[in-house]
């Protein structure tokens, strides 16, 4: 009985031990199956992380961006133009490319550079602004006033802009829209102080002193102008005033402008001069008149005025010899 008992019981112990060992190499295989599965995908991922193009490109870029830093130009160019490369259809590397070749002095690959970022981002107004301020630079004026209309196209206030392409409009003698141009500038900053000069300007120019010397009071009077922008507002206002024939007011903004801005030309002395000859200031007149003939001694309206008040002080003189009292002139 017991050795039947031992014998069925070896024959179940065999059985099992048959079961168990495909059960051990079916889990083992399972997990080996399993960890291929996961290593492979992580490995994909891994690849897809490290070799996207978009990615690649962004670290190709800082590495140029610290070459460039660092004044190695010479690599920084290298990684970008890898960069472009890995990923064509970024606009913005064009654009940093051209930065560091305008940096060298390379203007017309520059230009490629930047006409390559404006094809693939039209819709940044910085970059078609930059690509028509290097076209001006240039001479090249249609080009760069067609850059500027895109430009104020996609954003209206780009105030940068606006201020080129009036210059431009400047250049073409469209005077009509400059100074349209010039007040839209003061519609995004009424405290543009560069815009309200230029309007000045156009205003004197065409004969309306009336409207220009307001301007120009106004920038005068402004805490937030430079001196030397004050110093030329002051010079225009005296122009403005000259021309209302204001002489002491003339005489004023013009000896205002000199303290911060010395005339260095034999014109601007000269009109000095006459303008203080108009209000009566003769000694202030012949030091104006001396200064112009220092700069230019063939001066012809320095050399007649002078003439002018050496003829009238002897006529004072013999008038005060005869009256004994000296005429009002001699201040």
């Amino acid at each position: 009985m017991v050795r039947s008992i031992f014998a069925h019981s070896h024959r179940l112990h065999s059985e099992i031990a048959v079961l168990v060992k495909p059960s051990r190499y079916f889990f083992t295989s399972l997990l080996f199956v399993l960890w291929l599965i996961f290593s492979t995908s992580g490995c994909a991922w891994m690849n897809r992380k490290v070799f996207n193009p978009i990615d690649q490109a962004h670290m190709l870029t800082a590495k140029a961006e610290s070459a460039y830093d660092n004044h190695d130009y010479k690599h920084a160019e290298e990684m970008y133009e890898k960069a472009i490369e890995t990923n064509p259809r970024d606009g913005d590397i064009h654009r940093k490319l051209a930065a560091l070749l305008l940096t060298e002095g390379r203007i017309p690959e520059a230009i490629q550079h930047l006409n390559q970022a404006v094809e693939k981002s039209p819709d940044d107004p910085e970059t078609q602004f930059q690509l028509g301020k290097l076209l001006y630079e240039q001479g090249e004026l249609v080009a760069a006033r067609e850059c500027m209309d895109r430009t104020l196209q996609i954003d209206p206030a780009h105030t940068d802009g606006l201020a080129l392409r009036a210059e431009i409009a400047l250049k073409e003698d469209d005077e009509e829209t400059a100074i349209a141009t010039y007040h839209r500038i003061l519609t995004v900053n009424p405290n543009n102080v560069s815009a309200r000069i230029h309007v000045a300007e156009l205003q004197l120019k065409h004969g309306h002193p009336e409207r220009a010397a307001p301007i120009l009071r106004d920038i005068c009077d402004c805490n937030f102008a430079s001196s030397d922008i004050k110093a030329e507002a002051y010079w225009k206002l005296g122009d403005a005033y000259a021309r209302m024939q204001r002489w002491e007011d003339a005489a004023d903004s013009y000896q205002v402008a000199q303290m911060n801005r010395p005339s260095q030309n034999a014109d601007e002395w000269y009109r000095v001069a006459f303008t203080h000859y108009q209000a009566g200031h003769w000694p202030e007149a012949e030091f104006s008149l001396q200064q112009a003939l220092n700069f230019n001694r063939n001066h012809p309206h320095a050399l007649s005025l002078a003439n002018t008040i050496a003829q009238q002080r002897m006529q004072a003189a013999a008038v005060q010899q005869t009256a004994g009292q000296p005429p009002p002139q001699f201040r």
